[in-house]
């Protein structure tokens, strides 16, 4: 999957226009390298690296840098020694961001509020204050919750391996709230993870224990469903499945079959093709030698399968005298006096 998008609007902006070529190649391909916040690092030996062919100087990248930065297209800023670039208007939306480079300086993120915001989350979660963060007070509101639901998972009632489980997916912009979490086992915590309807499922079971309804309003396929009763049930399913069979040594296709084989393919000699079909199954090992139904099989092999080129037994005219002036003789035309046979030939192949 691609991770960096980069769109057309950027051909409408009088900052990317205003700057010249060169800066223009360079900053394309530091949208490339940045990280997920817009971030990189602008050492010289990096750039001249990644973003040059050749060995530009140093003097030629700060002017480069410095002419990018004002038309506002990258902000410079130092951090331990080293020196960095943010992109403003990066605005990369992505379910899990990688912060590769130091946080810019607040004053950098003027005017862009999208950057802000996920540099104020990434600023608390080093800090240990975002809740997000497993561990400090994301351990704390687990056990808040767990005790109010009485330490059990509020699907299937079982104690053991609790999680918290967010309502409102955090990728949906869910909170991590005592409101929006809740107990689940492990089990029931990847049972609901990542569906949206299994979701839905939990948090009508969560407003509907708050509201002190009756557990058995709940619809059935939304209560829990032990593991013996699962595989119970999985086995069923797998009973019911059609099962392939593998190709027996005596079988032969219908004859429908091979008249609509014999019709489809008249260059096929229908009989070495359904000898050919039947070693080769009675070959193939393991899973990958059943199907399901053999005549349909057969019909794709006819389908796919090539013609046999044909040998001719009679010997091609140019290859001796005596076929040459045969085949000229059958075509009204006879050498001419004088006329060697390379030429006697030519004649003929323009002819046919």
């Amino acid at each position: 999957m691609p991770n960096r998008l980069i769109r057309d609007g950027i051909l409408d902006s009088d900052r990317y226009w205003s700057v010249s070529m060169e800066a223009r190649q360079m900053y394309f391909h530091m949208l490339l390298l940045a990280d997920d916040y817009g971030c990189i690092s602008v050492s010289p030996v990096f750039l001249r690296r990644r973003c040059f062919n050749d060995s530009p100087s140093h003097e030629r990248i700060a002017k480069l840098l410095n002419e990018l930065q004002d038309v506002d297209l990258i902000r410079l800023y130092d951090q331990d020694r080293s020196c960095y670039a943010f992109i403003p208007r990066f605005r990369q939306k992505l379910q899990r961001a990688t912060l590769k480079h130091p946080c810019p300086p607040p004053n950098l993120l003027e005017g862009d509020d999208d950057a802000r915001a996920k540099f104020d989350k990434q600023r608390k979660v080093e800090k240990g204050e975002d809740i997000f963060h497993f561990g400090g007070q994301w351990e704390a509101l687990k056990q808040a919750v767990f005790a109010r639901d009485g330490h059990k998972c509020v699907r299937c009632g079982s104690q053991e391996n609790l999680h918290g489980h967010h309502i409102v997916p955090k990728s949906k912009g869910g909170e991590s709230t005592e409101k929006n979490v809740t107990t689940l086992c492990e089990q029931c915590n990847v049972w609901a993870r990542n569906n949206d309807e299994r979701c839905l499922q939990i948090k009508q079971i969560v407003e509907k224990t708050a509201s002190g309804k009756n557990m058995d309003s709940i619809p059935v396929d939304a209560r829990h469903i032990s593991e013996e009763k699962r595989r119970e049930e999985k086995r069923r399913e797998e009973n019911l499945m059609p099962r392939g069979a593998r190709l027996t040594a005596d079988w032969s296709p219908e004859e429908s079959v091979k008249f609509w084989a014999s019709q489809k393919r008249p260059d096929l000699n229908i009989e070495e093709t359904i000898e050919e079909f039947r070693d080769y199954w009675l070959a193939k090992p393991g899973k990958d030698g059943t199907k399901l139904d053999w005549n349909l099989t057969f019909k794709t092999w006819v389908r796919n399968a090539r013609a046999k080129a044909t040998v001719s037994a009679t010997p091609q005219w140019w290859t001796s005298e005596s076929a040459t002036l045969a085949y000229g003789a059958s075509k009204g035309m006879h050498p001419r006096p004088g006329e060697e046979m390379s030429q006697y030939r030519d004649r003929l192949r323009r002819v046919a």
